[in-house]
């Protein structure tokens, strides 16, 4: 800011001034000097600048200043999902998940959802930072915390080791899991994820492989890739969708999400087949054999090559992880279920 004082004309010391350089005698009458035509002049010359300087001077505090309107913004996306300071995360904060449309349009995010008492079990469980991302976003709804419980017990078991990343390729699978029900997750879709598939759309596949995973191992179901499978997994995949875009912060964060995208939820399995989300599925094989089961309760890697093929003389059996949490209520008959309308909760 300009200090326009500087720039004020203090007459009383030039009074002064001219006064002692007269020198009157004591009894002649006093008159208040006129003002010289250089302090006119000087005076003038003063209220031009300051007119034409405090213009200038507001322009180029206007360019200079930050946008206010960012900074709010800003502050949303660091403190995602686990705001600093709070007693139940660590105090580094969540890992935010870049820009959003929302912010890049301008829109302002309201305030990140509070970090709960979960996000700390993440982050001492899982040290990979992308998954800590889609399993922060996941703890935010009802469902996809009903996935992490899973997520995190078998991760206590077995290892982090139970979610690993691997380059798919950016045309192929998002994620999938081996005959054991560990989970992989596609690093290739990383880059794909914000461009065209959606800020959250990792998360719901985390969630789809969980809803596998938990047939593979706590079932011994180990030929999850069938359409009524993935019709099931789709259905809590769409409904974390609905509940994640339900608050204010990650609705103004993916303003493009469309909640008849991407999933089954709603729908019967027929008109779900009838969907573009559905057609990525007929390749597949429609029913899961329901009455053959192997190793029921256990799980293993996929570098278990014995475990794999089935095992030979005791060897490669897996890892007995009985009992296996079920915290979203998953049953056998949703498998074979035409509408899991009659299941929803």
């Amino acid at each position: 800011m300009w200090n326009l004082r500087h720039a004020s004309v203090s007459t009383s010391t030039d009074t002064a001034i001219a006064a002692r350089r007269s020198s009157p005698a004591m009894n002649t009458p006093h008159t208040a000097p006129g003002r010289r035509p250089g302090q006119i002049l000087h005076v003038a010359l003063v209220v031009i600048a300051v007119v034409t300087l405090l213009p200038l001077a507001c322009v180029l505090s206007t360019i200079t200043a930050p946008a206010v309107s960012f900074l709010p913004s800003v502050s949303a996306m660091d403190s995602q999902q686990c705001p600093q300071g709070t007693d139940d995360c660590e105090n580094d904060g969540g890992t935010p998940l870049g820009p959003s449309h929302g912010v890049d349009i301008g829109r302002p995010a309201p305030a990140a959802p509070p970090c709960e008492q979960l996000c700390t079990r993440i982050k001492a469980t899982y040290h990979d930072p992308r998954t800590q991302t889609l399993l922060l976003t996941l703890a935010q709804t009802a469902t996809g915390q009903g996935a992490v419980t899973y997520l995190l017990t078998m991760a206590d078991r077995l290892g982090e080791d139970f979610i690993t990343w691997r380059d798919l390729g950016k045309t192929g699978h998002t994620g999938e899991n081996n005959a054991g029900g560990y989970i992989t997750l596609n690093s290739a879709m990383l880059a794909r994820e914000q461009v065209d598939l959606g800020p959250y759309y990792l998360a719901g596949t985390l969630l789809h492989e969980s809803i596998e995973s938990y047939f593979d191992i706590a079932e011994g179901i180990r030929d999850m890739g069938t359409r009524h499978a993935d019709y099931v997994a789709q259905w809590f995949t769409g409904q974390f969708a609905r509940e994640l875009h339900a608050l204010p912060y990650y609705t103004a964060t993916d303003p493009w999400y469309l909640p008849y995208e991407n999933s089954s939820y709603g729908l019967s399995y027929t008109a779900w087949l009838q969907t573009e989300d559905g057609a990525l599925y007929l390749h597949n094989p429609e029913q899961c054999h329901l009455h053959t089961v192997d190793r029921k309760g256990h799980a293993w890697a996929s570098s278990d090559w014995w475990a794999e093929r089935g095992g030979f003389w005791g060897f490669g059996q897996g890892t007995n992880v009985t009992p296996v949490p079920n915290p979203l209520g998953l049953t056998t008959a949703m498998l074979a279920a035409d509408d899991l309308s009659a299941f929803a909760r």
